[in-house]
């Protein structure tokens, strides 16, 4: 019986660790592991706006902000104003976020704008996570029940962990609605 034994775990880990390393078939392998091998991670810089836009109307980031309702409606406008962000210019987030906050709300339910509040929140000043936080604060159980704003929401407590007042507001605005939440899917 001992024999058998050392002979399967011998036989298991000489051929998994082969199929793992790709040298068990001369052939390229499909599997899933390739497929993420090759792909190209990052966002490929991008020169000017207009190279963006193959086909559509120059814009500039300035435009994009003005036309905020249409920008987050439109995955390749909000990549193109996430990826301004990195630059992490103060008066680009400023003017991003001021442009937002009236309807915050809204955003962050939105498919796309969702992604765009998660990466403008990881640019703000805890001055301005606490005027989203009380902005929001009547809409935090909706918002946490959404498909999309549950995602904001994560960003915004992992954003406020660190600060005491951020973190008594987040707590009075779940108050009372913890038990409903963990019943939801995206709670």
């Amino acid at each position: 019986f001992f024999c058998f034994f050392l002979f399967f775990l011998f036989f298991f880990f000489f051929f998994f660790f082969q199929a793992e390393d790709g040298i068990r078939d001369a052939q390229e392998s499909r599997g899933l592991g390739d497929v993420y091998k090759r792909q190209v991670h990052g966002f490929p810089a991008v020169q000017s706006l207009g190279q963006c836009f193959a086909g559509r109307p120059s814009q500039s980031v300035d435009d994009l902000i003005d036309r905020i309702e249409e920008t987050l409606s439109d995955q390749f406008r909000c990549r193109l104003i996430q990826k301004q962000l990195e630059l992490s210019e103060p008066a680009l987030i400023n003017r991003l976020f001021y442009k937002m906050l009236p309807n915050i709300d809204r955003y962050m339910k939105m498919p796309f704008g969702n992604y765009l509040c998660q990466r403008l929140f990881e640019h703000s000043s805890e001055k301005q996570l606490y005027a989203v936080i009380s902005k929001i604060s009547d809409s935090t159980i909706e918002l946490s029940k959404n498909l999309h704003g549950t995602r904001v929401m994560q960003k915004l407590i992992d954003l406020s962990y660190t600060s005491p007042s951020l973190v008594s507001l987040l707590a009075r605005a779940f108050a009372g609605h913890v038990a409903e939440l963990i019943t939801v899917p995206f709670g």
